[in-house]
Order: C-alpha cells, then sequence, then structure tokens
C-alpha cells in the first residue's frame, strides 16, 4: 500500500480538538488507492463508525472490534489499510500487547490513526473522586491508561510503528444533565468502586465528590460539570512486521 509522502503535513491540521474522523478522511484523501475504498478495523469500546462516516471518508469497515472479540479461537480478521480507534485504548493496561496485536491486523506501511486520553487527562475530577473515597476509609487507584506523550511514541515504536504525527491537548468537556451529570460520571467511571458500598453510603460518596469537585469543576453560568479532559491523538505507520504473543486476548478487553 502506497501513502503520498505529504502525509504528516496532510493531518496536521486536524491533530487538535476537530473530531477524529477528520484525520481518517485526511488520511483516505492522499491514499494512493484510488479504485476501491480503504479497508478499516474499527477499534471501540461501544459503537462503531457508521457506515454513512465510513463512505465519507472513502473507506469501508472490515470489522469492529466486538466482531474480531467474537471470532472462534484465534482466528485473525481479514488485513485492513487502516486500523481507527477513538477512546478505546484507554481501557487497556498492557499498551504494548495491544499494539503489537494491532499492528498484526496491517501490512508493512499500514496506519494506526488514534485518540486516548493522555497524561493528566480529567484530573480534577480523577483527585476530586479519591477525595470523596478518603473520607470514607476507602483507596482509589486510576483505572485508565493516560500516558505521556513520549512514553506512548516509545510504545508504538517498541510495537513495530513509526509516529507519523502526535498530539496532547487540552478538551474541556462540559458534562450534559446539569447537577446529575457528575454523579452519572461517577456512576460510569467509578462503578466498581461504588459498588463496594452499600447504598446508602454510595449516597454519601458521591455528595462528598460533588463537594470536592465543586470549585475546580463547576460552572455557575452553563450550569453544568465541566471535564478538563486531555487527548492523545496519534498516526502512526507499521515499519516492520510485530508479532502478537497473546493473539487477540488484550483486544477482547475492549469489548467487556
Amino acid at each position: 500500500m502506497d501513502w503520498n509522502g505529504d502525509l504528516a503535513e496532510a493531518v496536521a491540521p486536524y491533530m487538535k480538538g476537530s473530531p477524529l474522523i477528520d484525520v481518517l478522511e485526511a488520511v483516505a484523501n492522499l491514499s494512493a488507492k484510488k479504485v476501491e475504498a480503504l479497508r478499516i478495523l474499527d477499534v471501540a469500546c461501544d459503537e462503531s463508525l457508521s457506515s454513512t462516516e465510513l463512505e465519507r471518508c472513502g473507506c469501508v469497515a472490515v470489522a469492529s472490534i466486538s466482531t474480531v472479540a467474537r471470532a472462534s479461537g484465534d482466528r485473525r480478521p481479514e488485513l485492513a489499510d487502516v486500523v481507527y480507534s477513538d477512546g478505546a485504548f484507554d481501557l487497556v493496561t498492557d499498551q504494548i500487547s495491544l499494539l503489537k496485536n494491532v499492528a498484526c491486523c496491517l501490512p508493512a506501511g499500514g496506519l494506526l490513526v488514534g485518540e486516548m486520553g493522555a497524561f493528566g487527562n480529567a484530573e480534577s475530577l480523577e483527585d476530586g473522586y479519591a477525595q470523596a473515597i478518603r473520607k470514607h476509609s476507602g483507596d482509589y487507584v486510576c483505572q485508565f491508561c493516560f500516558p505521556k506523550e513520549k512514553a506512548y511514541r516509545r510504545a508504538l515504536e517498541i510495537a513495530g510503528f513509526e509516529v507519523v504525527a502526535m498530539s496532547a491537548f487540552d478538551k474541556a468537556t462540559p458534562l450534559e444533565n446539569g447537577r446529575d451529570g457528575l454523579r452519572l460520571w461517577a456512576e460510569s467511571r467509578f462503578a466498581k468502586s461504588l459498588a463496594l458500598y452499600r447504598p446508602e453510603d454510595r449516597e454519601l460518596v458521591l455528595e462528598d465528590y460533588e463537594k470536592a469537585c465543586e470549585e475546580r469543576s463547576w460552572n455557575e453560568s452553563s450550569g453544568c460539570w465541566v471535564a478538563d479532559c486531555r487527548r492523545l491523538r496519534f498516526v502512526a505507520r507499521k515499519s516492520r512486521a510485530a508479532t502478537a504473543p497473546l493473539a487477540y486476548s488484550p483486544l477482547r478487553v475492549l469489548g467487556s
């Protein structure tokens, strides 16, 4: 598969803050594969890319992660030209195995287009929850993978990728549902931790969580909580062969 040599310059305008789908579209526009659409493997933790979005970008789905996770045995999906992931890599602790497995889905020169939480992602909301838990004799350690740029660049290189472009940026994110927004965030992000408490104690934890986050995260004028999200976006090209040691088991985590 051949790619236009101006790939890095073309994706640069989309590396900070725009929807990741715009990066995918820029990649597709530079592909030398003009006769048929690019084959894409979507690594997602919930909904996959819609066919409409893929068609707009000049891509066609090979599989989604849910399809791969249900595959019997160690059967691998058809090779893709591009692996795309928006927000799913955060959920995997063993990033080296994950990236090696991704590399096995790509031919030499194939691309990984991804975005995940960067170091410091939602720091005020994470710190606020840890503070609330400590008041109730508990302890909380972040359960997500939010890497620094330099460290993740190295991880990609170890897995057989060459980084084409990488950017970490702030992305303040208003939470929906007004005052209830923070509780809904907590119930989705900290579900396992909250489940350790009886309902009446859980209510007290959530009340203390709101108090801990009030000063830094409540926006009175907008009537909503604002998460201080940071994102790490990257485009990487497979530069050499990589053997995944555990078939697709790390990828199955994303569908759980």
